[in-house]
């Protein structure tokens, strides 16, 4: 008694799935397209903060890490002020040592948060 059951059920289900209407949508999947060697490639404002809470913000012109002679010390003000006069479009990096504060992660974001931005952040354990 329980195979007919089943056995019914099964037809059931197969004729409604016969008769429903498939939903279209009128979402197009994006395209992409090859960039050209001339197009403006707009990098990341990428900021450095370190395990004692140092800001450091990188060089626009190298594109190696964060360490090293290419990245100098900033005050908050001067963070507030770079966020503010960067593109709009331009994303705001925040590289973090695994080793520094929370409430130092916290006070950096509320800084790019009051110049109108949002932040990325990215925790490095190295």
């Amino acid at each position: 008694m329980d195979e007919s059951l089943v056995d019914i059920i099964l037809i059931l289900l197969a004729g409604l799935a016969a008769v429903s209407i498939m939903p279209e949508f009128d979402v197009e999947p994006p395209t992409s397209v090859e960039v050209e060697e001339s197009a403006n490639m707009m990098l990341p404002l990428q900021i450095a903060l370190t395990a004692d809470g140092v800001l450091l913000v990188k060089s626009p012109q190298s594109r190696e890490g964060l360490t090293g002679q290419e990245s100098a010390v900033i005050t908050p003000q001067q963070l507030f002020a770079m966020v503010v006069a960067s593109d709009e479009g331009q994303a705001v990096e925040i590289v973090a040592d695994h080793a520094v504060s929370a409430k130092r992660v916290l006070d950096v974001n509320l800084i790019v948060q009051q110049a109108g931005r949002q932040a990325v952040f990215i925790v490095r354990a190295e």
